[in-house]
């Protein structure tokens, strides 16, 4: 079994890449490989294992925790995790292109998930930082993109599914 069913389950994640009750789309090797070429960068072994298996999941009253900043919440809500195969603006690879093309996310950033409010959870691609977690605040995006909007979450994606959780009272407060 994936390591990240049971923490699917515990937060009631739906697959949003196939009708109820159908089981979601399995994604192969060489479809990543193939998505890896085409963004020019390996993604982190934790995030590949979860796309695997896990291609488009939604959720409600899950949150996580945001590096706590006198400007900002310290928490926030989890919408959804992109996926693949879906055909829709929730598509990662349509994703991380169209964001590309604005010009508000550097390259080296994949928006992974997303909340209700166009906020964007993203896991870095390359450099010191490849594999850790951030938060890209949308009404702070700039154009070309700057750094000044991220904020940090996890240091890995596995850490990241650790920090999730349903809603507390503290984070109705943020």
């Amino acid at each position: 079994m994936n390591r990240y069913w049971q923490r699917i389950e515990e937060l009631a994640g739906e697959s949003y890449s196939v009708g109820i009750g159908q089981q979601p789309v399995l994604l192969s090797e060489e479809e990543l490989q193939a998505f890896e070429q085409s963004i020019g960068y390996s993604l982190p072994m934790d995030y590949r294992e979860f796309l695997k298996k896990f291609s488009g999941y939604t959720f409600f009253g899950v949150y996580y925790p945001i590096q706590r900043r006198p400007d900002l919440v310290t928490s926030a809500s989890l919408g959804m995790f992109y996926g693949f195969k879906i055909g829709s603006t929730l598509d990662l690879l349509l994703c991380y292109q169209g964001d590309l093309n604005n010009m508000v996310i550097a390259p080296e950033l994949l928006p992974i998930a997303c909340d209700r409010a166009g906020n964007q959870v993203c896991i870095f691609l390359d450099g010191p930082r490849k594999g850790t977690i951030h938060f890209w605040l949308s009404d702070r995006a700039t154009a070309p993109y700057d750094y000044s909007n991220l904020y940090p979450i996890a240091d890995s994606f596995d850490e990241f599914m650790t920090l999730l959780h349903p809603m507390t009272e503290e984070d109705k407060k943020s």
